[in-house]
Formats: C-alpha cells, sequence, structure tokens
C-alpha cells in the first residue's frame, strides 16, 4: 500500500533555497501534487506548526540551516511524516547519513520529473 493516499492529490511540502528550483517544481508537479513550496528553511517550522502535509522535500544545502538540521527540527512537529532529500551533493557520506537519520529516500539532482514523481508516490 502506498504512504500516500490514493484518494486524493497528495500534499507535498518542498524546502529548496533556490526559487527557480521551486518554479521548476511548481511547474512539473503541479497536476500530480497540491504542493507547498518554500524557500527559506525556517519557514517549514512555522508552516509544520499548523499545516499537515503528506510528505516533505528536503534540499541538503541551504542557508539558516543545512537538509539535515532543519529535518531534526521538523521531526518535533511532524513525526512520522515522510522525508525525501533532494540534494546537488552526490557524497555517499550525506546520503548515508539522511538515511541513517531516518529519511525514507536520499535522491541527488539531476533526477528526471518521472522518477521524482514515482519517488514521492512509493
Amino acid at each position: 500500500m502506498s504512504r500516500l493516499s490514493r484518494l486524493k492529490k497528495p500534499h507535498v511540502t518542498i524546502v529548496d533555497d533556490d526559487s527557480d528550483n521551486l518554479e521548476n517544481y511548481q511547474d512539473l508537479l503541479e497536476d500530480d501534487f497540491d504542493l507547498q513550496l518554500i524557500q527559506r528553511p525556517l519557514e517549514l517550522l512555522t508552516f509544520l506548526n499548523t499545516n499537515k502535509t503528506d510528505i516533505m522535500v528536503l534540499d541538503l544545502h541551504m542557508p539558516e540551516l543545512n537538509g539535515f538540521e532543519l529535518y531534526e527540527k521538523a521531526r518535533l512537529l511532524a513525526k512520522k511524516t515522510p522525508v525525501i532529500f533532494l540534494t546537488g551533493d552526490p557524497s555517499e557520506e550525506a546520503c548515508v547519513k539522511g538515511l541513517q537519520i531516518g529519511a525514507e529516500d536520499f535522491i541527488v539532482k539531476p533526477v528526471t520529473i518521472n522518477e521524482l514523481i514515482a519517488r514521492i508516490k512509493k
């Protein structure tokens, strides 16, 4: 059974400090998902205080908080929400750390849109 409900459009929250990336995600994913796009990492915490999401997709290298730090803080507000790291960091160390701290997946950019959709929906 999918971790996301097939009866409604899944809500996906994406945090990435690059506005161009967020615009691309909006254009490419809006048909499949209800999106919340966040450019400033700390805004995720504000969002999670009053909202729920089906899955979070976090960039790794961001100002204010890196993706790992943001993950730890977000876990306090959304304990069971699945998390995928989507990053340009191809290092094995980053991948292993992301999976060890509890992320469901670790995707290295560039990624095709079909692969990203499949990984979010799995």
